[in-house]
């Protein structure tokens, strides 16, 4: 189970499931209003961008010979397909978004692209 107790695991899931209910992003010690969700967690735009790099740069780390594939590829699929579809969605809905931010979202975004156009070429071989 990793290096997290039982007690700790429920502690982390109540406040998270709290932040839901108040509207706030599930990242503990975070008081930002949740503006989307990945991986069935409502985050603010910040701890979105954090999450998303951190599940891509897993997804890569999946690709190497030299480790293991960490999603099977339906499962990337959908990550792929549903942070795709955040990324959209913020873009259209928040008019509030620094340049920062948007440079970011869209090299997320670029990174999804490459790595769905790898899936793709995979299934053409």
């Amino acid at each position: 189970m990793g290096s997290q107790s039982v007690p700790a695991l429920n502690r982390a899931r109540s406040q998270k499931a709290a932040a839901a209910k108040n509207g706030l992003c599930a990242t503990p010690q975070c008081s930002q209003p949740a503006v989307t969700s990945l991986a069935f967690q409502d985050l603010c735009i910040a701890h979105f961008i954090s999450h998303a790099y951190a599940l891509l740069d897993q997804c890569a780390v999946g690709e190497n010979k030299s480790s293991t594939q960490l999603l099977d590829e339906g499962s990337l699929r959908l990550f792929l397909g549903e942070c795709s579809r955040r990324i959209v969605d913020l873009c259209l809905a928040k008019d509030d978004l620094d340049n920062l931010q948007r440079a970011c979202l869209f090299d997320i975004l670029l990174w999804v692209g490459d790595l769905a156009e790898e899936l793709s070429g995979r299934y053409y071989q």
